[in-house]
């Protein structure tokens, strides 16, 4: 009577089902309807007690109430036990994305294939697909296979625009179904939500695949050294050295090749090798040609199989051949063969060339012999082509030799090449002798003008450049004039304004070609003397009366020493008288008068060409003396008695 009531075991929510049939039989019937969130593996009752009256009666026939109890849920004469009812409301979930395909670089063209786990066996229809995470541009795969099963299969064709380092899909919605379907058996529709990309159970975190259409970039190609140094140029003809730098933004570079051609980009020399993840080396046993450019390219391919574009260096030439020497001068400028320095000595160079790498270093060393380096062991220069050496301790009359030799860029040498050699002169020329004068040493002059010469100076290096003088009024001294150059003439005339009486002396020194000074000559003077000579007395004084009978010697004393004179004797009655004029001492001229004489005559006495040690000279210096009368034996000018 009434309703009674069964309880399932049906997950979470357990299922109550009410009786419908049965009443005076041994077997009731009870209708479950299975709704949706109900499931079992294998349909029960919830407990022995599931049984329950629900305000009805369960008696026999007698009235006797029914005992409910059942059998434990899964023993024997349980539900579970007799019927296996499988209670499934639920559609199938994926579990996990994964993928059949090995971890690797893929690209363009290469299909991935990405399986899908569901907790179920599904049945499809239609294409459902999965968009996968690719870049820029997202790819898709295609459902293939595995419907019935618990895996999916879906195909992913890479195309050229797909790139990405780590494969996935693009969100926990990424499987659709593209108008198809997804079940499972009992035709519960599944469950699409992936596990977030990334996460555990997600294609990328239980793959490393790699999605790479780009390909790698080489930056650099370096010649002629290991280290990513570039040279353009080298001296080995058999080793060519090179390295490059490149990089690859995904699955990263595999293999490296180069090449080596005497065009750029060619591969005359070496075709392409290559040097598997080596991107620095040295390739030996070449025969490379003297001034012949060659250039290194590269190349690299990634995992993927991307292979850069090629990188070609700039190109290095080899230069086996030495710098050409030129030629080489003492001193700065034209060759010189001396020097008046003591420490230091000077050369120039020019004429070297090097046609193919350029000089890049002079090397100068300085010596005693040609070639020699005992002064100056061989230094570096740079490109300078002249140098000038100080420090030095040089001796006089020591011939000395720079030597100059060149390197260019890859350290080929060039042969030496050595002055003819320039010699210390560090001592000034010897003096000579100087005169006032011309021809002959004077010691007077009456006029401004000076004049001198000298001879005898000497310079046995570099020889005489010229000549200085100075003029002073003290030996030596040039207070006068100071030190002038006279160039290579031996005499000098010189107007000047000049003081009476003074002495002034002349001094000459000579300058050799590399301008030492030497010694200094003077004169031993010459004096002024503007003034002419006067005779200041006479030892007969003027208009006095000689003797008529006697021979008259007249001395007439000079204001200075002369040098000469003349005189003429003139009579008024016409006599003919003898004079005779005698230089008698320097400042003392005598005039001898010889008788006999006219009485009462009167004699006209005349002294010219008085003449000074300077040349001055006095003419017409008259003087008048009367001849005693013949009766006057006093000479006094009166007749006696």
């Amino acid at each position: 009577i009434g309703t009674p009531q069964l309880t399932l075991e049906t997950g979470i929510t357990d299922a109550v089902v009410d009786y419908t049939s049965g009443t005076g039989t041994a077997i009731l019937t009870f209708n479950y309807v299975v709704a949706a969130g109900y499931t079992s593996s294998d349909l029960d009752y919830a407990s022995t007690s599931a049984l329950a009256l629900n305000s009805g009666t369960i008696k026999d026939a007698s009235g006797n109430v029914a005992t409910l109890t059942l059998a434990t849920p899964g023993a024997t004469n349980s539900l579970g036990a007799n019927k296996a009812l499988i209670i499934d409301t639920t559609g199938p979930t994926v579990l996990s994305v994964n993928s059949t395909t090995i971890d690797s670089a893929y690209n363009v063209g290469d299909t991935v294939i990405v399986s899908v786990t569901f907790n179920d066996k599904t049945v499809v229809t239609g294409t459902p697909q999965i968009t996968m995470e690719t870049g820029p541009t997202d790819g898709t795969a295609n459902y293939t296979s595995g419907s019935g099963t618990t895996i999916l299969l879906f195909n992913y064709i890479i195309a050229s625009t797909h790139n990405i380092i780590d494969l996935d899909y693009t969100s926990t919605s990424a499987l659709i179904l593209n108008d198809g379907t997804v079940k499972d058996t009992l035709g519960n529709d599944a469950t699409l939500t992936l596990a977030a990309p990334g996460a555990t159970n997600s294609l990328g975190a239980n793959k490393a695949i790699i999605i790479d259409n780009i390909a790698p970039v080489i930056t650099m190609v370096a010649e002629g050294h290991i280290n990513g140094e570039d040279t353009d140029y080298q001296a080995s003809s058999t080793t060519m050295s090179l390295s490059w730098s490149g990089s690859d933004t995904l699955s990263g570079i595999i293999n490296n090749e180069y090449s080596l051609g005497t065009t750029s980009g060619g591969i005359e020399t070496i075709s392409w090798t290559s040097s598997s993840n080596d991107t620095s080396l040295s390739v030996t046993n070449l025969s490379l040609s003297d001034a012949t450019k060659y250039y290194i390219s590269a190349r690299a391919t990634d995992k993927a199989g991307n292979t850069s574009a090629v990188k070609t260096g700039d190109g290095i030439t080899i230069d086996l051949t030495a710098p050409k020497a030129g030629t080489a001068n003492d001193g700065l400028g034209v060759d010189i063969s001396y020097t008046g320095s003591s420490d230091s000595l000077s050369s120039n160079w020019t004429g070297f060339q090097d046609a193919t790498s350029g000089i890049i270093d002079y090397k100068y060393s300085v010596g005693t012999t040609s070639g020699g380096i005992d002064i100056k062991d061989w230094t570096s220069n740079s490109t300078d082509t002249s140098i000038t050496v100080s420090g030095l301790t040089l001796y006089n009359a020591q011939l000395y030799y720079l030597s100059i030799k060149a390197s260019d860029l890859v350290g080929n040498i060039s042969s030496v090449v050595t002055t003819d050699g320039v010699t210390a002169d560090l001592i000034g020329p010897t003096a000579g002798s100087v005169i006032d004068g011309l021809n002959a040493d004077a010691e007077w002059i009456n006029t401004d003008t000076i004049r001198a010469s000298w001879t005898g100076f000497n310079d046995p290096l570099s020889g005489i450049k010229k000549y200085q003088y100075g003029i002073g009024k003290a030996a030596g001294a040039i207070d006068v004039v100071d030190w002038t150059d006279n160039n290579l003439d031996t005499t000098i005339t010189l107007k000047l304004t000049l003081e009476e009486a003074v002495t002034y002396y002349v001094s000459v020194r000579g300058v050799d070609k590399v301008d030492n000074i030497g010694e200094t000559a003077t004169s031993n003077g010459i004096t002024t003397d503007f003034t002419p000579p006067s005779i200041i007395s006479a030892s007969i004084e003027d208009n006095a009366t000689i003797p008529i009978l006697s021979d008259t010697k007249i001395t007439f004393t000079i204001s200075e020493p002369i040098t000469a004179a003349t005189s003429t004797t003139g009579s008024k009655l016409g006599d003919s008288v003898t004079g005779t004029l005698t230089l008698d001492e320097a400042t003392k001229v005598s005039l001898a008068l010889s008788n006999p004489f006219t009485s009462g005559d009167e004699l006209t006495l005349t002294i010219n060409d008085l003449q000074d040690r300077s040349g001055n000279i006095t003419s017409n210096l008259v003087f008048n003396y009367n001849i005693a009368l013949i009766a006057d034996y006093n000479v006094d000018g009166s007749i006696d008695a």
